[in-house]
């Protein structure tokens, strides 16, 4: 096993003819500039690497603008954007239903530069090969989900969520990191209708998520997957060039200043439960202001719908 190139662990096992094990010892190996490489193994490295170099090195398409990842974890960032508009673009050329795609931020590896994106980059920013899947949530389960991203314990469980999220057109998110867990989601926007807490929603999702990957939504199973991350992305690279995109406001820290609602604009419904298990569960009225800071902020923002290992 390699530990970020770092560090190699080894094993030797002793077996007797039955199977069973009589002797075993190993430890990591710390691989500096000062390990010797094997000559043989050196050799049939240097055969892979052509053919790898050569595939890597395929031009996709063009960037006009640097697609960084590392805000990712923090925030809505630009390659987050432009992985869940390509799911939710390639899942709606397959089904009209989806309403918007979401993808975990540490499932985001490395900045694409501005320029030629290759066929490397693509894979060194998505490497782990998960698949598309569609789910279907109900409103209040929704807001369970992506409140638990927000106050980083799942709603369900009490778990730790391990990853914020990026999400595509169709769905804006606003949150106030400086109010208590559990009532941090302050507002969904879902297209152009107003959430709803008895409404269902469908979204483009990656299967390690929908498994409970992360612990942002509960696990599923049974799950239809589709194409690979990696080979959406590639896709819709071919079909932007040259990409030209900007930030477009679609998650929202408030961070302590006051919400104003806009048009389609709806903050948690009455009778959403925000507490988690175990908890005191806490009703948001519907359209109900942040009153915690003193500006307000208005927050008007239009989406036309067309998304492991940390």
């Amino acid at each position: 096993m390699i530990g970020w190139g770092e560090y190699l662990g080894y094993i030797d096992v002793t077996y007797d003819a039955s199977g069973k094990i009589l002797a075993y010892n190993g430890a990591p190996i710390h691989l500096t500039n000062t390990t010797a490489q094997d000559p043989k193994l050196q050799a049939q490295i240097d055969a892979w690497r052509g053919p790898f170099e050569a595939f890597a090195a395929q031009v996709l398409g063009e960037s006009s603008v640097e697609l960084d990842q590392t805000k990712c974890r923090a925030q809505e960032c630009l390659l987050g954007n432009f992985m869940a508009d390509a799911m939710l673009e390639y899942r709606r050329n397959i089904s009209t239903t989806a309403d918007f795609a979401l993808i975990n931020s540490g499932g985001i590896r490395a900045t694409i530069d501005e320029g030629p994106i290759t066929r490397g980059e693509v894979l060194t920013s998505f490497p782990f090969g998960n698949q598309i899947v569609e789910i279907s949530l109900k409103g209040e389960d929704l807001w369970k989900s992506i409140e638990g991203v927000y106050s980083e314990k799942s709603l369900y469980n009490e778990r730790v969520v391990t990853s914020k999220i990026q999400v595509s057109t169709g769905i804006n998110i606003t949150y106030d990191s400086t109010r208590a867990n559990g009532t941090r989601l302050v507002s969904l926007q879902i297209g152009d209708k107003p959430f709803s807490n008895s409404s269902t929603y469908n979204i483009v999702t990656l299967d390690f998520l929908a498994g409970g990957g992360d612990n942002i939504f509960q696990k599923k199973t049974d799950l239809a997957t589709l194409d690979t991350q990696d080979q959406v992305l590639i896709n819709y690279v071919q079909s932007q060039s040259p990409v030209n995109i900007a930030l477009e406001g679609r998650i929202k820290d408030l961070n302590g200043t006051a919400f104003v609602p806009g048009n389609g604009t709806t903050t948690a419904p009455s009778g959403t439960k925000t507490g988690g298990a175990g908890s005191t569960s806490t009703t948001v009225p519907a359209n109900a202001a942040v009153k915690n800071g003193a500006v307000g902020l208005s927050l008007v923002l239009a989406f036309v719908g067309a998304t492991i290992l940390l």
